[in-house]
């Protein structure tokens, strides 16, 4: 029975984490990589959680198991999160810390000695032979990186939850926030060697974040239709309005899209900084950069220029390349 469980942890993290490396295929954004890349880890831990609790651990196994599910997989998560909300700056000086951190976790438990009656035990508990700064690393990972993701999901929600059309993103956050908590709690049935608990756990948490993950990537369906276009020969008169603020990577790539499809078709751009507004930094918090048309919000974090498009009802001009070779895609959000 635990062996299943943890089979189905194995089973639900790899299917998160192909589903968001393949979304980071598409469109090559850092968080997305940060994620598909930490969700890897997950699966990796579950998958030698498995042959450990259906077979029998190998200090090698073992290592595998701790480094990927009690150390690596909290904090990259987190990065993902912070490349998703914070400035470019602070990304990548988390980026540059996280991987400090990561050499020095692999460092020390390569150099640990863990010896087959080490690992005896259903699930062999690190704190009785593993080197202290080894598990000191494993806390502050799972830690910070729990507060990190958790954090960002709640905080991301609650901007969403006055909003109909995105009541779908507001539940799949909190779910992914949910799914986390209980991956994290799966800590301690591991302290007390239960790995009945650990694998349900692990298994739970890895479902429910997957089942977040679907909820919150729903098309957004408009709240209302666009203006009418202006009768032929009259100029256009769309107005796109780009709710950014300074410091934000993503929202200098969706000003930079824009004015791509700019060059093709004509419409009004009006940037607007919502931290100058204390209604609009309520109204928005860290739900930025949100693209609307003509009144409407349309795409949140990501402008697709195909979608944007059809949302101004128009087509490129011959010869220009608005879309800079996109392939048309649906509008995603994790």
């Amino acid at each position: 029975m635990n062996a299943l469980l943890a089979s189905a942890a194995t089973l639900a993290s790899a299917a998160f984490g192909v589903s968001v490396l393949a979304q980071w295929r598409r469109r090559r954004r850092p968080y997305q990589l940060a994620w598909g890349l930490s969700l890897a880890m997950f699966a990796a831990a579950s998958l030698a959680l498995t042959v450990g609790v259906a077979g029998r651990w190998t200090p090698l196994g073992f290592k595998v198991y701790y480094l990927f599910g009690a150390v690596l997989t909290a904090p990259w998560l987190a990065l993902g999160t912070v490349w998703l909300l914070a400035t470019r700056r602070a990304a990548l000086a988390t980026l540059a810390a996280l991987a400090a951190f990561s050499a020095a976790a692999v460092a020390l438990l390569a150099l640990a000695p863990v010896t087959a009656a080490d690992v005896a035990a259903e699930v062999p508990e690190g704190s009785r032979f593993l080197p202290p700064a080894l598990r000191a690393l494993a806390v502050l990972g799972n830690v910070a990186g729990t507060v990190v993701v958790v954090g960002g999901a709640v905080a991301s929600g609650l901007a969403l939850r006055q909003r109909r059309e995105l009541r779908p993103r507001f539940e799949g956050t909190l779910l992914i926030a949910l799914g986390v908590l209980l991956a994290a709690g799966g800590g301690a049935f591991a302290f007390l060697g239960r790995s009945g608990g650990l694998a349900l756990a692990l298994a739970l948490g890895a479902a429910v974040m997957f089942a977040g993950f679907r909820r919150a990537s729903r098309p957004v369906r408009p709240a209302a239709a666009g203006a009418p276009r202006p009768p032929r020969g009259q100029a256009p008169a769309r107005v796109v309005t780009l709710y950014t603020r300074g410091g934000c990577h993503l929202c200098e790539d969706a000003e930079a899209v824009l004015e791509r499809v700019r060059a093709g078709v004509a419409f009004e751009l009006r940037a607007v900084d919502v931290d100058a507004d204390p209604e609009l930094a309520r109204r928005y918090g860290v739900r930025v950069p949100v693209v609307a048309v003509d009144g409407v919000e349309r795409f949140e974090y990501e402008v697709p220029p195909d979608l944007l498009l059809q949302a101004l009802g128009a087509a490129p001009r011959r010869g220009a390349a608005p879309g800079d070779g996109e392939p048309p895609a649906r509008q995603e959000h994790a």
